[in-house]
């Protein structure tokens, strides 16, 4: 076995026997068995039953097993530097290494093989890109008994107690009362998480309008570097680049036709990229997991992000995944803030199938993805689905 550099060209006289490989990307592996890792079998200085490992990477769609021969053998190859290996098609484990994707084949055009190079090639820090995928679903459904497990808080604290309460003031210095800003607090007040919506009424296009220019509207741009220019949005973003985008999926709007949307948030329009009628049957109820007091809202609005234009400046730096989380948190917010306005529920949810929506989407997960749902409509006066309404009584709302 002879290694060679990661940028080296292939030598064309190799024969068809041989190939190059090379651990892949960001590979983290745990143990499924109970009890320590053995050390000794690790090694190879002691014989034991096979123990099964978990193994992760940024380019698979979930873990697979593995047992402590496979991670040995894993362990033999460079994740950077290509190593020449002769009559590997002979080789049962180096073929199954390869076929998982944990062994990467040089320019091979096997689709993990390709997604594996396009982690390479991106700016994502190895181990957030690996915290990224590993909380992605795909085909996670909360009507399943085995998913609705601790979903209401009161079985929660039937089996846990009360969570733990919030600290309380330590030295106590009172606060004049909160006047300063009427019409904020008003719509502060206002806001709450929809769980009921009247499905006999549909969203105004105007009022989708105004929702989605609250959310990622553009206010002006200012040129920064040459064919860069700053976005002024109505929220933060850091370094003024604004990498999160609206796709909107309409189920009932006055005067646009059921189908999945881009907002385009520069010209304020909307761009049609699939009838309802293309979609896969109850997209929404899939995309939600199966969270139908969401699925039925008359717009679901599909927060995505460009990596690629976030990882643009945040490259390789560990804490852009949390950005981008706090950025969503951002609109999500003026999305409350202006359904409170037009008087209409809203609600925001991470419990989706980023997999199942990217593949829709046509995203690649690394490059692009999708982030969370929001969405927005009238709700039902007090539906069957547990709320907190702004002016129930603390003692009686039920929290789901």
């Amino acid at each position: 076995m002879s290694v060679l550099e990661s940028s080296t060209p292939v030598n064309e006289s190799r024969t068809d026997s041989s190939a190059l490989l090379r651990r892949c990307l960001g590979l983290q592996v745990s143990l499924l068995d109970q009890g320590a890792l053995d050390l000794h079998a690790l090694l190879g200085t002691v014989e034991r039953a096979a123990t099964r490992l978990s193994a992760r990477a940024p380019h698979l769609s979930g873990p697979v097993q593995i047992e402590m021969e496979d991670l040995t053998r894993l362990l033999s190859f460079s994740e950077t530097l290509w190593q020449e290996c002769e009559a590997w098609q002979k080789d049962a484990q180096l073929s199954r290494l390869i076929e998982l994707g944990l062994l990467v084949e040089y320019q091979s055009e096997n689709p993990l093989a390709r997604r594996e190079r396009a982690a390479r090639d991106s700016f994502w820090d190895t181990d957030a890109l690996n915290q990224m995928q590993a909380s992605r679903w795909k085909d996670r459904d909360y009507a399943l008994p085995e998913t609705r497990q601790w979903q209401d808080i009161r079985d929660i604290v039937a089996s846990f107690g009360p969570p733990p309460d919030h600290a309380p003031p330590h030295r106590a210095i009172d606060l004049p009362a909160a006047t300063a800003l009427p019409r904020l607090s008003a719509l502060v007040k206002q806001r709450r998480t929809a769980r009921n919506f009247d499905q006999s009424r549909a969203l105004s296009l105007s009022d989708l309008a105004a929702l989605l220019w609250a959310g990622a509207g553009e206010l002006g741009r200012e040129a920064m570097a040459e064919g860069t220019d700053a976005v002024r949005r109505p929220v933060p973003s850091g370094g003024a680049l604004h990498p999160l985008e609206l796709w909107v999926l309409a189920q009932r709007v006055e005067g646009l036709p059921p189908g999945l949307y881009r907002y385009a948030s520069r010209t304020g329009q909307l761009d049609a990229a699939a009838p309802a009628s293309a979609l896969p049957e109850d997209f929404a109820y899939r995309a939600l997991a199966g969270q139908t007091w969401f699925s039925n809202a008359p717009v679901l609005l599909v927060l995505c992000c460009n990596f690629a234009r976030h990882l643009h400046k945040y490259r390789q730096h560990p804490k852009a995944l949390r950005v981008l989380h706090v950025e969503a948190g951002h609109v999500a917010q003026n999305l409350y803030l202006a359904a409170a306005e037009l008087d209409l529920g809203c609600f925001i949810t991470l419990a989706i199938n980023e997999s199942l929506i990217d593949e829709c989407l046509e995203l690649d997960g690394i490059q692009q993805g999708v982030l969370a749902i929001a969405g927005t409509g009238y709700n039902r006066d007090r539906g069957p689905v547990p709320e907190l309404w702004p002016d129930a009584p603390t003692e009686t709302a039920a929290l789901r």
